[in-house]
């Protein structure tokens, strides 16, 4: 995860857009040029008690408000469940996420024009409109907008999870089932890779100090969960990381380019980790 807390923003580039006229704003959305990253544009009408039933979800989000007010509340983590219920899937389909499951409320804010909101993977959020309009000058009939960025990092092992799944597929080895493993190991192998992992993307090779970073981190892990035999050499190790990450920068800047004309494809650092939706809800 981007961090273990949820945190509010106010963006002055956000703000600005947020100020300009409606002409304006189409402009900036028909702008020639690359296109922009995927975003989940979601619209709410007003006094609206729920408009998102808690849930989890399995990337981390950053929301972008745009118009009116809504009220998010974000919740610690819920205890893990086993096969009944996978903690990045939780409050979706036919499960349901009870309020004597909730870990400590750990923010209540009303969202308003320009500010934006961090929501890290796996944090049960809630979201809703009633008694939300008219806070910080949206009118009392106005639909809250909001985009939301979906940052995929695990989606596509760029985590320690992925590291240490191509650690043991290398090695032809078994891997420890992830229900034996403890909250805090578990959680942990969800960390992404430190900014700067994709520098390879522009032909510039990883700084060899990040690679080294990224390899202790992937022994520590390594070691929890028993799959560090003795006799292995850190060198290995770092050869994995460079492989592994350069394979899934490989793939996924392919998967966002195939079909694109040269002056619209995405950047691998702009294309990676970022999931599409486009989903509105009834007004």
């Amino acid at each position: 995860m981007l961090g273990s807390q949820p945190c509010l923003s106010v963006s002055k580039q956000h703000q600005r857009l947020c100020d300009r006229t409606e002409p304006e704003r189409d402009g900036i959305r028909s702008a020639p040029g690359p296109p922009v990253p995927p975003t989940h544009a979601d619209l709410v009408g007003c006094d609206r008690e729920v408009s998102t039933d808690v849930h989890t979800d399995n990337h981390d989000v950053l929301i972008f408000h745009s118009q009116g007010a809504k009220r998010w509340r974000i919740y610690a983590p819920p205890a893990r469940r086993g096969a009944q219920g996978h903690p990045l899937y939780r409050g979706k389909n036919e499960d349901r996420l009870l309020d004597e499951e909730l870990g400590s409320l750990l923010l209540d804010v009303i969202l308003t024009p320009g500010q934006v909101l961090f929501v890290p993977m796996g944090f049960p959020h809630a979201t809703g409109t009633a008694g939300a309009a008219g806070k910080g000058g949206a009118s009392h009939e106005e639909v809250s907008v909001h985009l939301t960025l979906g940052l995929s990092t695990a989606d596509y092992e760029f985590c320690l999870g992925g590291l240490r799944k191509a650690w043991v597929q290398d090695k032809s080895w078994t891997a420890k089932a992830e229900d034996a493993l403890p909250d805090p190991l578990w959680w942990r192998l969800l960390a992404p890779m430190p900014v700067g992992f994709l520098a390879q993307g522009n032909g510039v090779k990883t700084s060899m100090a990040l690679v080294q970073n990224i390899a202790q981190q992937l022994l520590e892990v390594l070691r929890a969960t028993g799959e560090l035999r003795q006799g292995t050499r850190v060198e290995e190790v770092e050869e994995l990381v460079m492989k592994h990450l350069s394979r899934q920068a490989h793939l996924v800047s392919k998967f966002h380019m195939v079909g694109r004309p040269k002056n619209q494809r995405l950047n691998p650092e702009l294309a990676c980790g970022f999931k599409f939706f486009f989903i509105f809800t009834s007004i």
